[in-house]
């Protein structure tokens, strides 16, 4: 079955599925703020945008975003491996100090998955304390105190890949964004095969 003839709708009554098997990307996500970084990066930075993207952001007042975040990432990461259709997976989750990333490898090996492996279209990204800080970087200020509106993400999101792409990243950078850059270049690569 090809990618355009797959009933998505029929897929996905129960509600118990991952992303619909059209997308091309998916995100998993902790709010709006996230969401709106990632779609700006997805649109500009990967030429996908619309139909094409899958969003799985934890639901206000739903328990706490991280947990949704590492729950549905090892859900897609094994939906992603099962499909016949080129997918990738971005997720974000603030690390809130509490090592989250190796948090979401732990839940990975715990559902028997392995960890994802540096030729698969996934891209984990974790900012140290919280996205705040990536986008207070990319301002150029320490103010990390206030959070940032959804339309700030946005625009943040692309002079923060424009520095990654650059390989130029401002002293003192926080090192999860230097760990991000690096991964994006990895993703970047896979990510350009897939889609070709």
């Amino acid at each position: 079955m090809t990618e355009q003839t797959w009933n998505w709708r029929s897929e996905w009554r129960g509600g118990g599925s991952m992303a619909k098997p059209g997308a091309r990307l998916v995100i998993v996500c902790e709010d709006s703020v996230h969401e709106s970084f990632l779609l700006r990066f997805a649109k500009e930075h990967l030429g996908v945008s619309g139909r094409d993207v899958r969003s799985r952001k934890a639901p206000r007042g739903g328990g706490c975003g991280a947990q949704y975040v590492q729950r549905n990432f090892v859900g897609e990461l094994e939906q992603l491996r099962k499909r016949r259709v080129r997918t990738a997976l971005v997720a974000i989750t603030d690390d809130d100090k509490q090592g989250r990333r190796a948090l979401i490898l732990k839940a990975c090996g715990n559902a028997g998955l392995p960890p994802p492996g540096p030729k698969e279209p996934v891209l984990l990204l974790v900012p140290e304390r919280a996205l705040v800080s990536w986008l207070a970087y990319a301002r150029g200020d320490d103010d990390e105190g206030r959070e940032p509106r959804v339309g700030e993400a946005r625009e943040w999101a692309s002079l923060l890949v424009e520095m990654c792409d650059a390989g130029e990243l401002r002293e003192p950078a926080p090192s999860s964004l230097r760990e991000a850059c690096e991964d994006y270049q990895r993703f970047r690569e896979v990510w350009n095969t897939l889609m070709s």
